[in-house]
């Protein structure tokens, strides 16, 4: 009995491991591609068509620096608790099996493409590029209706009460630092 159960341990761990790796492999694709490539894209398609609108200010490129880090912290934390804690990954392929509701999540519903889409504003800024930015607003918007209408109602059928009353104390995009919500037994 004794080396079944180790065994089932050494499974879990390796399983938990694998998940973690499959997570950070599609996040890692996932934000080259959203927050690198487009707006790469974006970025030369503006060069080439000689639509500069904005004027070059060295005064942005601070902040914009601040909101890039900022949102590549903030998509990266979350990316570890989604196998650690939810046992799935942040794709739709494999979606958490438990309500995401500690760490970071206790303060904003939907941290990863709040990074995201801070961080896709910081390159707008950084580049002084129209195109980015109306990317980053396209996104925003984008994320905003998927979320709204697909992602939260297939959240409220898996958790029931629980994500209703998450929903209920946890704003979707602005963080909410004194939040009053807490998951039962846990502070």
């Amino acid at each position: 009995m004794k080396v079944i159960g180790l065994r089932d341990k050494t499974m879990k761990a390796s399983q938990t491991k694998l998940l973690m790796l499959s997570g950070w492999v599609y996040s890692l694709v996932y934000e080259l591609v959203l927050i690198g490539g487009f707006p790469y894209a974006a970025y030369r398609l503006e060069q080439l068509a000689h639509l500069k609108m904005l004027p070059s200010a060295l005064i942005l490129k601070v902040p914009a620096l601040f909101l890039i880090i900022g949102g590549l912290v903030i998509s990266g934390a979350c990316m570890a608790p989604f196998s650690r804690r939810g046992h799935g990954t942040p794709a739709c392929f494999r979606p958490a099996q438990e309500l995401m509701a500690q760490g970071i999540y206790r303060y904003c519903r939907n941290p990863i493409i709040l990074g995201n889409v801070v961080t896709v504003l910081g390159l707008g800024l950084f580049f002084q590029s129209v195109f980015i930015l109306l990317y980053a607003m396209v996104l925003a918007l984008g994320f905003h209706f998927y979320f709204v209408v697909i992602e939260e109602p297939r959240l409220e059928l898996r958790f029931g009460d629980a994500y209703r009353q998450y929903a209920q104390h946890v704003h979707r995009w602005v963080p909410r630092i004194r939040t009053r919500w807490h998951e039962k037994g846990k502070s």
